[in-house]
């Protein structure tokens, strides 16, 4: 059965019907989706029920690949020729506080972030409509009120919605290049096939997508884009070489909190999708994964240096966020003024840390040592 609804054809051909269009931003996306739904049927284990949202979620970023194309069929240039300057990119290890800097930084003055509706809808269904923004937006709050209903931990782990800034994932899917992938459904060699080789079509896709959402906006406003994704650490060079005048902010937090977060967050979404999830083997999973992610950003700093680098420590972050937050606009060359003070003392108050409750979680949980975690990975992710 699954094989039939993860067929890389009928999805294919599903795509181009919903879409009424036949290219599909061109092939460079088959290879991803070939490992991905091969890696479902053999790997994930679905709840039959299960596999049915999935296939939908294919068929919706394959119809949005092809809005894409017509997009740029249309507008050529015009799209393009939009500049992407010197933005801030936000990354480190999953569960290091680059959610809370996002927002943070995205709600300031001259800056800008994208939310998950404005980069699930990167192309709306139908522009001719007048209100198909507050339709885009409703249907991705719907989304994430029913994955927050399916897993009612992730409130506390994270959360998301409509309106509120949040990762680039939303647009590496439609490339099915992406972590989120592997973080969501137990498919490991889908995993160990997006990481085993540079990615520099997806980063260009990536930026595509950012001109298209800018070109969208009237005049072309929005400010300057400070963005986010855990996922950029495992590709710094190819993001480095799409942006080359981005700046990016690494942070840092000691791997025995951070890896067994990371397994408590991939626990609690893999599991409201199968049955076939044994926390004990996400543990050395995610060690490798982390690990890997690690020694290729040692080998990049050490080849071609860090100067667009900035690293920030997550204890810095949670201790001082005002005067950790100053720094970072400094070095970005962005005013920190009294209304972007404002605006930080602002959100602070209002989403103070474990707002949702206290995110519980060991590394024994996940079969892992916190010596062998530290021994492994250092004190520093």
């Amino acid at each position: 059965m699954l094989d039939s609804i993860f067929e890389p054809a009928e999805l294919i051909d599903a795509a181009r019907e919903a879409a009424d269009l036949d290219d599909l931003w061109g092939d460079s996306y088959r290879e991803g989706l070939a490992v991905l739904t091969r890696a479902i049927v053999g790997e994930a284990g679905l709840y039959p029920a299960r596999a049915w949202r999935i296939a939908r979620w294919m068929i919706e970023l394959l119809a949005t690949r092809a809005r894409i194309a017509a997009r740029l069929r249309r507008y050529g240039d015009a799209i393009t020729g939009v500049p992407i300057e010197r933005p801030i990119f936000i990354t480190g290890l999953p569960r290091t506080g680059t959610t809370m800097l996002h927002n943070v930084m995205a709600g300031m003055s001259g800056l800008r972030g994208y939310t998950p509706w404005e980069m699930r809808s990167v192309v709306p269904e139908d522009d001719d409509d007048p209100d198909w923004r507050a339709g885009a937006r409703d249907d991705t709050a719907a989304e994430l009120a029913a994955l927050h209903d399916r897993t009612p931990e992730l409130a506390r782990i994270h959360p998301m919605t409509a309106d509120t800034p949040d990762e680039c994932h939303w647009l590496t899917r439609h490339s099915f290049a992406s972590l989120v992938f592997g973080y969501t459904l137990h498919v490991p060699s889908y995993v160990r096939w997006l990481l085993a080789r540079p990615q520099p079509r997806v980063y260009a896709e990536h930026r595509v997508q950012l001109q298209l959402l800018a070109h969208r906006e009237p005049g072309h406003a929005g400010g300057r884009l400070v963005l986010k994704d855990p996922g950029h650490l495992w590709h710094l060079g190819e993001l480095l070489d799409t942006y080359p005048d981005a700046l990016v902010v690494r942070l840092h937090r000691d791997p025995v909190e951070a890896v067994p977060s990371l397994c408590s967050l991939m626990h609690a979404l893999q599991r409201m999708d199968s049955d076939r999830v044994d926390p004990r083997e996400l543990g050395p999973f995610a060690l490798e994964l982390v690990a890997l992610g690690l020694d290729r950003e040692r080998e990049l700093r050490a080849s071609r240096g860090a100067e667009r680098i900035l690293d920030v420590e997550f204890r810095d972050l949670m201790d001082d966020p005002v005067a950790t937050v100053r720094a970072i606009c400094e070095r970005a060359g962005q005013p920190f003024d009294d209304d972007a003070r404002a605006r930080l003392t602002t959100w602070l108050r209002d989403n103070p840390r474990h707002k949702a409750g206290r995110h519980v979680y060991t590394a024994a949980a996940f079969g892992l040592d916190e010596h062998a975690l530290r021994e492994r990975l250092g004190e520093r992710g």
